[in-house]
């Protein structure tokens, strides 16, 4: 009895909980599209009383107006007003609805205090709406369950642990990211490699843990620290606190899987965390900047609507150089550094070789790549050597796929990551016999 009451409170508490969300993303849904026709009719006093006290000062209808008007003469007037969407992190919820001018289309992006007040305010690219649908090879969801998870403790980031209904499963992945605000799923376009990866697992018995980064969940934290990133701050910390989350359930193996960044730094993580195997999706072995010029190079030469010109590969070049070099320190602005990332970054990854660093682990690498991949190109696969002397390493690399690990023909450029593909079954089936071998 005491245990179905105890159940009762928890459906009641979660229903409250629904209802109190669904409230929030109607009034939410309200205040964008009002905002919205407020601007197409160029009645900036009436989007100023929506304000917060603290934006309205920052913010006043005089210079919203006048950042306004700029846009104008780019982009026409606007037309319609599209779809409204949310987009919760751990620091807060961010609204997006999309304007379209007569040009462009861009996300009239905004945030709310608790009397429904704009917090912030502001006119960015449009984000494009996706319905992601589960690839053939995973199962129906009634033979797999999710549950929501918190990494880490200064910084609480939100994730999933995805596992069997069947409870004797004996084996939790840990996904690390690539580089960029990645959440959980690993996001690209249509695409979640991630939110594939779980289900494929699930479906074949294996259980596995993902979260969002912490450049997603705090981007405004981060943002005042952008001068003093390092690359543990960015993917190392948090893999590390996943790692130890998923110790924590008691299973039999722990196996840490990182994608392109998440890759390179596998050993990094491995050495600080000690799974039990560590899986390396299209993770390169050379230093970042090595890869920079030839990924830009490359689109420049296939990708007929790209806007890299000569005169930014002359400047891509120079910070490249800089850092290959050494000709920076501490002091150094992030303009004149690679993707304008903080002398920090780069100096927290000087010495660092992460074929090095696995050789002298003793557990089982999984090193794989495809051959398409132009970002992390096979020739990176080769150089890990099979990352251990552990006599389960190997490499794999697949002639048809991408840097997502999706099947394709021909070029690959970065347009083709805006078509919906799903991790291919072969890598999936790879990752489950390997882990099942080791």
């Amino acid at each position: 009895m005491r245990k179905l009451f105890v159940f009762a409170l928890l459906i009641t508490g979660l229903i409250a909980q629904s209802e109190a969300q669904t409230d929030s993303l109607a009034a939410a849904r309200k205040l964008g599209k009002e905002a919205a026709e407020y601007l197409k009719s160029n009645d900036f006093e009436s989007i100023h009383q929506l304000f917060s006290e603290e934006l309205a000062t920052v913010l006043p209808s005089t210079r919203l107006e006048k950042s306004f008007s700029t846009l104008t003469p780019q982009f026409g007037a606007i037309n319609e007003i599209l779809e409204f969407k949310a987009r919760e992190t751990a620091e807060t919820t961010y609204f997006h609805q999309a304007i379209k001018f007569k040009e462009q289309t861009l996300d009239l992006v905004f945030t709310l205090d608790d009397a429904d007040k704009f917090t912030s305010f502001s006119l960015r690219p449009h984000q494009k709406m996706y319905d992601w649908t589960a690839p053939d090879y995973t199962s129906d969801s009634s033979s797999y369950f999710e549950q929501e998870v918190t990494i880490g403790d200064s910084m609480k980031l939100r994730g999933k642990f995805t596992f069997p209904s069947s409870p004797d499963f004996k084996t939790i992945v840990v996904f690390v990211h690539g580089s960029g605000p990645n959440d959980m799923d690993e996001t690209l376009g249509p695409n979640k490699l991630f939110k594939d990866l779980a289900y494929g697992l699930a479906t074949n018995g294996i259980a596995s843990l993902r979260y969002n980064k912490r450049t997603y969940d705090y981007p405004s934290a981060m943002a005042k620290q952008a001068n003093s990133l390092t690359i543990q701050q960015v993917t190392v910390d948090d893999a590390v606190s996943a790692i130890q989350l998923a110790k924590e359930k008691g299973v039999n193996k722990v196996v840490l899987l990182g994608h392109s960044l998440g890759g390179y730094c596998a050993p990094m993580i491995a050495e600080l965390a000690q799974p039990d195997a560590v899986i390396v999706l299209a993770g390169n072995v050379s230093p970042l900047e090595d890869l920079l010029i030839p990924q830009f190079e490359h689109i420049k030469e296939n990708d007929t609507s790209t806007k890299i010109n000569d005169f930014q590969m002359a400047m891509i070049r120079s910070q490249v150089e800089r850092v290959q070099k050494g000709d920076y320190d501490s002091t150094t602005a992030p303009p004149l550094l690679p993707l304008s990332l903080p002398a920090s970054f780069w100096l927290s990854l000087q010495d660092y070789n992460p074929q090095k660093v696995a050789k002298k682990q003793g557990h089982p690498y999984l090193i794989l790549n495809g051959k398409r991949d132009y970002q992390v190109t096979p020739k990176e696969a080769k150089k890990w050597k099979d990352g251990s002397k552990n006599k389960h390493s190997k490499t794999i690399i697949y002639p048809k796929l991408n840097h997502m690990f999706f099947e394709g023909e021909g070029i690959c450029i970065p347009s083709e990551y805006e078509k919906e593909g799903h991790l291919s079954e072969d890598v999936l089936k790879d990752v489950v016999n390997w882990i099942n071998e080791i």
